[in-house]
């Protein structure tokens, strides 16, 4: 599970993500920042409750937010770190397209 709040007003987006790859936020400039300084292990995977950890970032008017499954980027027999290297690079390539395209 990935929680976001997006704050118009402040332009942040506040994320937490339970077992599920980041968020990816493609900035205007064309540049892809992924959001994983709040992650943790799946809900209910520790024994105890334990809070959330919760990050915030600023983004700038016309910034895309993308949340996807890890469907998306896996593979078997290759690392995760090719799919999601594979995603930047669509978003950058698409990311003056609609969301329908």
């Amino acid at each position: 599970m990935v929680k976001t709040y997006i704050d118009r007003d402040s332009h942040t987006v506040t994320y937490s993500s339970a077992g599920h790859p980041p968020p990816v936020l493609l900035h205007p400039d064309g540049t892809v920042t992924f959001l994983d300084q709040a992650t943790d292990p799946p809900l209910g995977a520790r024994p105890e409750h334990v809070p959330r950890p919760e990050s915030s970032t600023a983004f700038a008017k016309g910034a895309t937010l993308v949340l996807y499954t890890d469907g998306l980027i896996e593979r078997r027999d290759e690392d995760i770190d090719v799919g999601l290297a594979r995603l930047a690079d669509s978003l950058v390539r698409h990311g003056q397209a609609s969301p329908e395209a």
